[in-house]
């Protein structure tokens, strides 16, 4: 907030600044500002204010401090702050106590700005100039304490930011076993199910080479088992083989003797049928 140290315009000034003729009209000028500035009439009391300096030539620490306390009081710090860094500049050190107010204001500026290290310094330079200034003393504490938030929340902040990476790093340690548990466990249920497969195509082969096994086996079997069966027919019935001999050579003459009553007749046919010279 606006320091509470305002200075009562003079209603009188230094002759060589101002000329006597003119000294109606300043007055009249400063007790219209003033009016308006204690009405809160900024505006107002800004535009006379600067009549004054601009029109009448007033040289005057106190016109130019409440100057800059209208132009903060209507939102326009960076104008308030170039007045009162003028008065921090040009005051002598019989007027500390414009000095110590100025800084003062520049603090309040800067903390609206939350620049709390230079706010910090305006209000020690305000005590410096007054060290019975106890609203700058009041905003020193407040600003020093603002600070000190700051830098408790920016590490708090750190913490709270180092802590989300750890546990954010946890969660990935964790995501990343997980992941590699499942795919380890994919590759075992993979090898288990490419062992059981061979083991069961092995099973399929030893199963069809039983089963081709038992069939050879069977084969051979009745093969032998009709053999055996021949063998036997021949040993109870031999005239069978015998007639069977018999007529198969019997069988065998015929056919040979038909092969040369037709060769015989092929010769025949030749001879009548030749040229006759």
């Amino acid at each position: 907030m606006i320091s509470n140290f305002f200075f009562p315009i003079l209603l009188s000034v230094l002759l060589f600044v101002v000329d006597p003729g003119d000294i109606a009209t300043v007055n009249k000028y400063k007790k219209a500002a003033q009016e308006a500035y204690e009405k809160s009439d900024y505006v107002a009391a800004a535009e006379a204010y600067q009549f004054l300096i601009d029109s009448m030539g007033v040289i005057d620490n106190k016109v130019l401090l409440n100057l800059a306390h209208c132009y903060y009081h209507t939102d326009e710090e960076d104008k308030a702050a170039g007045f009162y860094k003028s008065l921090v500049n040009n005051s002598s050190n019989e007027q500390q106590e414009i000095k110590s107010v100025a800084f003062q204001q520049l603090g309040i500026i800067n903390a609206n700005k939350k620049d709390y290290n230079a706010a910090l310094n305006d209000f020690k330079d305000a005590l410096k100039a007054n060290p019975a200034n106890e609203d700058a003393r009041y905003n020193y504490e407040v600003v020093k304490k603002k600070l000190r938030e700051e830098e408790e929340k920016k590490e708090q902040d750190k913490q709270d930011d180092e802590k989300k990476d750890q546990q954010k790093d946890k969660q990935d340690q964790q995501k990343q076993e997980k992941q590699e548990k499942q795919e380890e466990q994919s590759d075992q249920e993979k090898q288990e199910q490419q062992k059981q497969e061979q083991e069961n195509k092995e099973k399929q082969e030893q199963k069809e080479q039983e089963e081709k096994k038992q069939q050879e086996e069977q084969q051979q079997s009745e093969e032998e088992k009709r053999k055996e069966q021949e063998k036997q027919q021949q040993m109870e019935n031999p005239e069978i083989d015998r007639a069977r001999a018999e007529q198969l050579l019997k069988s065998m003459e015929e056919q040979e003797k038909q092969y040369f009553q037709q060769l015989k007749k092929k010769s025949g046919k030749k001879k009548g049928t030749g040229p006759a010279w």
